[in-house]
């Protein structure tokens, strides 16, 4: 049985209030007065059962007559305003994420097995979003470490009506980039290339398809990379399988 499935155990926090606090609004330094408080129930992780954290909110009143903000939430420790969830949840899932390339379902997954908690996919996806928001892309492919080998595919679902050009590291099989094409035009396919390499991905080999619009304009973003159409394109599987047979 799962332990997510057991009554879980409700632990209250009730955080110290502070003397003075200051209106996000208009940012005065103020004497702190209650407005009102209520508890919310919050998921936390917790290795040997489950447990939800009950909270006491607080929102304190603006003592400043010319704020147009009436009242103010307390900031709680640990936990965003409006938030359902702990940070060091969200954090374990947005590293589960990146750290481990996994995916929103294998990371619920994990939180139930390991930390008796759930996480629904759509959640996952937004704290992956909402993590990725507070950096610029450029910093994001900085981290992603890139190995040097680009690995470039096109896809186009039945029902759209663009493809998605879809970059990932040949060596870890990190996504990079995705970005949406109208067509498969040599002139857009070199703008996505010349973006890349304002992002600061500067390839030593790149590994496409067989189209024929690839190459020229890698070659022309990319002066001097070496090209390398990949297997499964180049060789039949059947022609595939005889190849390892006779080479190992």
């Amino acid at each position: 049985m799962d332990l997510i499935e057991e009554p879980r155990k409700v632990r209250k926090i009730k955080f110290r209030i502070p003397r003075t606090c200051i209106c996000p609004n208009c940012g005065k330094k103020q004497k702190f007065r209650k407005h009102k408080e209520y508890w919310k129930r919050v998921k936390d992780m917790n290795v040997d059962e489950a447990v939800l954290l009950e909270v006491r909110v607080i929102y304190a009143k603006c003592l400043n007559s010319e704020c147009p903000t009436r009242c103010f939430c307390l900031p709680t420790p640990g936990i965003k305003k409006r938030s359902r969830c702990t940070d060091r949840l969200r954090a374990e899932a947005v590293a589960s994420l990146v750290q481990d390339n996994s995916t929103c379902p294998r990371t619920s997954r994990r939180l139930s097995r390991c930390f008796n908690t759930t996480g629904s996919k759509s959640s996952i996806d937004r704290w992956k979003h909402q993590e990725a928001d507070k950096y610029d892309i450029s910093e994001i492919i900085q981290k992603l470490d890139f190995s040097g080998i680009l690995c470039v595919d096109e896809y186009k679902p039945s029902r759209a009506k663009t493809y998605d050009l879809i970059d990932s590291d040949g060596r870890t099989g990190r996504i990079l980039y995705v970005t949406p094409i109208e067509y498969l035009g040599r002139g857009l396919i070199q703008n996505h290339f010349q973006e890349l390499r304002n992002f600061g991905i500067n390839p030593q080999v790149i590994v496409f398809d067989m189209r024929k619009v690839f190459p020229n304009a890698a070659r022309k973003a990319f002066p001097g990379v070496l090209i390398q159409h990949d297997y499964f394109h180049v060789i039949p599987p059947l022609a595939g399988l005889a190849f390892e047979e006779r080479y190992g």
